[in-house]
């Protein structure tokens, strides 16, 4: 036996053959987008026939994913006012290293309230606050750093509105 040395014929047959059409990536943006206005074919299906992911496909098509804006439910009475937050705001700073805040601390900070003045379960927050899990670590975390002992001491010693309608 001699191996690989015997093979004869045209090796082209394994390179990878080259589709028909566009070939620069604009281009076959280009043809992607307007074959989908034409024909009203799906994404998935125009990436296999053009080579390119199904992720990027759809953002060619359809265009980029964008996260909704949660606006405060106004069927619960807790936004915080204006003047009670600008004097919370300070002890809710974020640090400086790592990814953007996902969320406003402003409605976490409203969340939490929420959910203490109700006695509520935190998973059960209302759609227009963040999730449940994400306001509980938020307060966790705010607890045993002492933020929220800080809190409490402005709260308990009247130098902020405790009334149900304040927050």
């Amino acid at each position: 036996m001699q191996g690989n040395r015997g093979i004869q014929g045209n090796l082209t047959y394994f390179l990878p053959r080259k589709k028909p059409g566009p070939s620069g990536k604009g281009e076959v943006r280009v043809a992607l987008i307007e074959e989908h206005r034409r024909t009203g074919a799906s994404a998935h299906s125009l990436a296999r026939k053009y080579g390119v992911s199904s992720g990027t496909a759809w953002r060619w098509v359809y265009g980029k994913r964008v996260r909704p804006k949660r606006e405060p439910d106004p069927r619960y009475p807790y936004p915080l006012p204006d003047a009670l937050w600008q004097q919370l705001e300070p002890l809710f700073e974020p640090q400086a290293r790592g990814a953007p805040p996902r969320y406003a601390r402003r409605s976490l900070v409203e969340a939490i309230f929420l959910v203490l003045r109700e006695g509520r379960p935190w998973k059960s927050l209302p759609s227009s606050y963040p999730p449940g899990k994400m306001v509980y670590w938020h307060y966790q975390n705010w607890v045993s750093q002492g933020v929220w002992a800080e809190v409490e001491a402005l709260v308990s010693a009247g130098e902020l509105d405790s009334s149900p309608g304040a927050c």
